[in-house]
């Protein structure tokens, strides 16, 4: 039987790689004899590819390495260890791609700093620490109670956090990955031959597995996890993903037995072998509304998911339903609250095709501001993610009144109010041929005298932690850089920084304030800028804050509707198939008509005269309270039509008030103002 076909699209580089899963004949390795097809599956693809040491394909996206499983029939289940686990029975799995290592603190750093993103534990939800036996809440995935390297597994995340990330992963590959479901993991760790652990049938050793070994003993002087005093795995918590070379699985997949226990999509249910179906099981149907119990030292019960693979906090052998307490063995069901996290408990994608909706994701509150700072915008270049966080400031009027005057020409000064502003880049990019590795600067300028009509500005990028004036005039290792200046005849009176391309396709930063307009070029290091790339804008007004996430492309010169964009058709407001997606973390008034917080694709229907349509739609992973509203908005709108306009999409946000701002897509001809208010709240008389 052929495996299906991925559905897919990996970009590599330069390079986009279409992805697909077919039958084709190897020999199966020795390790892999028992009951397995002599099929495997192979990516036909153009770069990227490669065969591990146990003959199976892997791939890289995003610099995830993912593991092919080949299609076929493995058996589920034990007769030695718990209830749960039985009946042991034939699963049929089609052909899937999983994550070789747990995502790693790198990883999951390159998301938060990419979406702004704020974990459960992080939003009051507090993560299980062992050492302590409690809940704590000043602990987080980027502060655990022990140090971590990046290489190592993220840990304080919950099953929400683990969605969140695949589905941002996912966006911004182009691919469906998701958390694997409980015999995706299954068959991954174990394999068709019904082993007990990854590797085999043979007890763990310190050179297999991360687990409770005299580490932990001697860390936190207790047996109560039938510890194994006389092995010495290296570690009495986390360690690096790849450490562990002789616990890989039958198919080079490691930490599927310690190290950190993985969330698993599947709500969790003991009797579900019972009644599971024998192909492509994804867990029992259920849709509850969450009860969050007073349970001290934990969380409440109606909301499980399956967790799998055992951590450094577990032990090492089979542990029957006599014995009790967790294990890393491989077969082993567990379990625990989505919101939980704890600081042994991480998470891995697979890549299988199949959009798992509904998925029960809780509608996220879009804290992605700074409490001190009021805008940011997001883009991706070549594959670095860039976010530039600043204070909105105004101009009292339109009167040319603050460079030379109340910011001196020749003297460092920080754009922004409260906080000077924030540039963060994941990779190495290129500031006018000048290297800026990747990480965290505060944006300073020295302003100069344009009044001619242009001319250069000295732009410095300093360390985070080097943000004052006095300490950026001392700062040999701040990057500085001259570039161009311009008057510009329409002042700005709010302080806007927006991502643009030039002619030669260089993506370029635009500052715009008053009556001058900063460039500031940016290439990534290692790869050319597409044309398309991923973008958003973020804006607060009162405690309301908004993020608008899109698909920036250039259209040629003229009108990109009843063109590109055919008329009376609905258009996602967004480049390529995706919607643009619109957040809001209060209700607010959208054109007049009340609109409750969360997630809402964006759409438009253009049309060659006035007005156009435009709709707002509950995004899929937004599962709120009145998730019956599906569709949220639909009205009509006066558009700007011009003969030509911005050749690059673009949304930004114009300051009407305290409590309100304008959201304006621009492009190619059509600018479209859409009115948003905050709901401003009451006061007693």
């Amino acid at each position: 039987m052929a495996a299906r076909k991925l559905q897919c699209l990996f970009v590599w580089g330069m390079f986009s790689v279409s992805c697909f899963v077919n039958a084709c004949t190897s020999d199966s390795p020795d390790d892999l004899s028992k009951g397995e097809s002599a099929r495997s599956t192979q990516a036909n693809i153009e770069s990227g590819s490669a065969v591990n040491k146990r003959g199976y394909g892997e791939i890289i996206v995003a610099k995830h390495t993912f593991v092919e499983i080949p299609e076929g029939t493995f058996q589920m289940g034990s007769n030695y260890g718990e209830y749960k686990e039985l009946p042991v029975h034939d699963v049929y799995l089609d052909g899937y791609w999983i994550a070789k290592f747990p995502i790693t603190v790198t990883q999951f750093e390159r998301f938060v700093e990419s979406t702004g993103y704020v974990t459960d534990n992080e939003r009051g939800e507090g993560c299980w620490i062992e050492a302590d036996g409690i809940i704590r809440y000043d602990l987080d995935w980027r502060r655990p109670n022990f140090d971590q390297g990046k290489d190592h597994p993220v840990i304080c995340v919950s099953w929400n956090d683990a969605m969140a990330y695949a589905d941002w992963f996912s966006r911004k590959n182009n691919v469906i990955a998701s958390l694997p479901t409980e015999a995706q993991w299954e068959k991954a760790a174990r394999g068709t031959d019904q082993r007990k652990w990854p590797w085999g049938d043979e007890f763990p050793d310190g050179t297999r597995a991360n687990f409770a070994d005299s580490n932990y003993l001697s860390l936190l002087g207790s047996d109560s996890r039938n510890v194994d005093s006389a092995i010495d795995d290296g570690y009495p918590q986390t360690s690096p993903v790849d450490t562990y070379d002789k616990g890989q699985s039958p198919y080079g997949v490691f930490d599927m037995a310690g190290n950190t226990i993985d969330w698993i999509y599947d709500w969790y249910d003991a009797s579900y072998y019972a009644r599971s179906p024998n192909a492509n099981p994804i867990g029992p149907e259920r849709n509850p509304v969450r009860r969050k119990f007073e349970i001290p030292g934990g969380w409440g019960d109606n909301l499980q998911r399956s967790i799998r693979g055992g951590a450094w906090t577990d032990a090492s052998g089979v542990l029957s339903v006599e014995e009790g307490g967790h294990s890393v063995r491989s077969d082993m069901r567990e379990r625990t609250d989505q919101y939980s996290s704890d600081d042994h408990l991480g998470f891995r994608l697979v890549i299988d095709g199949i959009d798992r909706h509904p998925r029960y994701v809780p509608a996220i509150k879009p804290v992605t501001l700074d409490t001190t700072t009021r805008a940011a915008v997001m883009e991706s270049i070549g594959s670095a993610d860039i976010r530039i966080e600043y204070d909105r400031l105004a101009v009292n009027g339109r009167e040319n009144s603050i460079f030379g005057a109340s910011v001196p020409f020749g003297q460092i000064w920080s754009p922004g109010d409260n906080i000077a502003t924030q540039f963060r880049t994941t990779e190495n990019l290129k500031i006018q041929e000048l290297d800026l590795p990747a990480g965290t600067y505060i944006l300073h300028m020295i302003p100069e005298d344009i009044s001619s009509g242009n001319g250069e500005w000295t732009i410095i990028f300093s360390d985070v932690n080097k943000g004052n004036s006095s300490q950026l005039a001392a700062d040999a290792n701040a990057l500085r850089v001259r570039t161009r200046a311009q008057i510009e005849d329409n002042s700005k009176e709010h302080m806007e920084y927006f991502f643009d391309v030039r002619d030669d396709g260089t993506r370029i930063l635009r500052f715009l304030y008053e009556f001058v307009e900063v460039h500031i070029p940016i290439e990534s290091s290692s790869e050319v800028a597409t044309e398309v790339a991923e973008a958003a804008v973020l804006n607060a007004m009162g405690g309301t804050e908004i993020k608008v996430s899109y698909y920036r492309d250039v259209a040629p010169d003229g009108r990109t509707f009843g063109t590109i964009v055919p008329f009376n058709e609905v258009w996602g407001g967004s480049a390529g198939d995706d919607a643009a997606l619109i957040e809001f973390s209060d209700n607010v008034l959208v054109n007049g008509q009340f609109i409750s917080a969360g997630r809402y694709e964006l759409s438009f229907t253009p049309r060659d005269t006035q007005p156009w349509n435009v709709n707002m739609r509950r995004h899929a992973t937004d599962f709120s309270s009145d998730h019956g509203q599906t569709v949220a908005l639909q009205q009509t709108l006066d558009v700007e039509l011009t003969e030509s306009g911005p050749e690059r999409l673009e949304y930004y946000f114009d300051y009407v008030g305290e409590y309100e701002r304008q959201l304006v897509m621009a492009w190619g001809g059509a600018t479209i103002p859409i009115s948003i208010v905050a709901i401003q709240p009451t006061t007693s008389q």
